[in-house]
């Protein structure tokens, strides 16, 4: 067989079966195994790539992003069961909560797909996929525009306050998310299969 490269340890000829691609270097199966340990066993047509820490943080951050969002969810979702149930019973007083109960739950909803969307991004995240850093970015132009809206419609300090931090919050992942997009389309053509 033909040597496709030379190992970055050893510096000996390498054939296509035999060669470990680790971080954008060649090795060969044994330097790989001295040098990153029982992780690269096995590797040969096993594609092996190192994690950027950016595709890390974003990972770890979609996670966190994806659990609060299912636990607002529910906060809004119980919300506005309640305040259902209030209006039922103050009816003649109170009209006006059957629409809001509607709303804050529709609200719930939202968050509840999001969160469970962000948990996805962040799974196709850690195995390093791009559509982890594909459907992410759009996600967090969604909560931006879902935080918006209610500025919008009702601007107040704390609509504001919050849009604020949603925006601030979410673009900072996009930036994130646009840098780790170069360095996991790199990863991906650096594997070796």
């Amino acid at each position: 067989m033909d040597a496709v490269g030379v190992c970055s340890e050893c510096g000996q000829g390498i054939c296509n079966s035999c060669a470990v691609r680790i971080g954008g270097r060649l090795y060969c199966k044994s330097d790989a195994d001295k040098v990153f340990g029982p992780a690269a066993e096995g590797a040969g047509s096993t594609a092996l790539v190192v994690r950027p820490l950016r595709v890390t943080a974003g990972s770890i951050l979609f996670a966190i992003y994806g659990v609060v969002g299912i636990g607002l969810s529910f906060i809004f979702i119980i919300g506005g069961f309640f305040i259902g149930g209030i209006a039922n019973l103050y009816s003649p007083f109170y009209p006006a909560g059957e629409f809001a109960s509607i709303g804050v739950i529709l609200f719930g909803g939202i968050l509840l797909v999001m969160g469970i969307f962000g948990l996805v991004c962040s799974w196709w995240l850690w195995r390093m996929d791009l559509w982890g850093a594909a459907i992410g970015i759009a996600l967090l132009a969604m909560g931006m525009v879902f935080a918006t809206i209610p500025a919008l419609i009702a601007p107040t300090l704390s609509t504001g306050e919050l849009a604020g931090v949603v925006w601030a919050s979410n673009v900072s992942m996009i930036i994130l998310l646009s840098f780790g997009w170069a360095r996991i389309s790199r990863g991906q053509s650096e594997e070796i299969v």
